[in-house]
């Protein structure tokens, strides 16, 4: 297998995506080793901080230096039901995968709190307009225009558009809430409890 080097224009665009994505990956790479730091103790945690953002730099200006030798490894290494596999495909799939498994971990992370009593639950409500600031007079003409109603009917249509034509208050929000921490929910976890009225768009009922 021969190692070379081709700057050409689809090797410089695919350098640059990868050189974009690095930076933004990298961002999220130092909050990661931020919190990870943390957990040391304090006279640990500048030395723990220094080499992970060591480690991850050099890791990338690797990458960034391999990905004309990844697009060079055209050649079939093997076929398997007549398509053929090069070490660029085994690549791009192993790092497929590599993402498919890392976002599966990171969700069952999340749920790993149930082991000790915690649960996660979501409200999803309609609009509130009463006391709610996100209901500015800009956004009321806003949604309005959108729906081509006057600003006056906008309460009234969405209050029409949900099934049992109920308008949602945030007193209905809070008593969601507050079912969803009190002891009459300890059984549920990973629901989502929509204050609604029943919206055909929202969910499929």
């Amino acid at each position: 297998m021969e190692f070379s080097l081709e700057f050409s224009p689809e090797v410089l665009v695919a350098f640059l995506t990868l050189f974009v994505l690095e930076i933004v990956l990298g961002v999220d790479n130092v909050i990661f080793i931020s919190i990870l730091a943390s957990k040391l103790p304090p006279k640990q945690q500048a030395l723990a901080r220094n080499v992970g953002l060591t480690m991850g730099m050099l890791g990338r200006i690797g990458l960034l230096f391999a990905v004309s030798w990844i697009i060079s490894l055209k050649d079939d290494l093997f076929e398997i039901a007549g398509y053929g596999f090069s070490g660029r495909d085994l690549i791009l799939i192993g790092g497929g995968l590599f993402l498919i498994y890392k976002a599966v971990k990171e969700i069952h992370e999340k749920l790993e709190g149930a082991d000790h009593g915690v649960r996660v639950n979501l409200v999803n409500p309609d609009a509130v307009f009463e006391g709610s600031g996100l209901w500015s007079p800009e956004v009321r003409r806003q949604r309005a225009r959108a729906q081509g109603i006057a600003v006056g009917r906008l309460e009234e249509h969405y209050r029409a558009r949900n099934l049992l034509k109920l308008r949602i208050t945030a007193d209905d929000v809070a008593e969601a809430v507050l079912f969803l921490a009190s002891e009459r929910s300890s059984k549920t976890t990973g629901a989502i409890l929509p204050v609604d009225g029943g919206l055909r768009e929202a969910f499929p009922r």
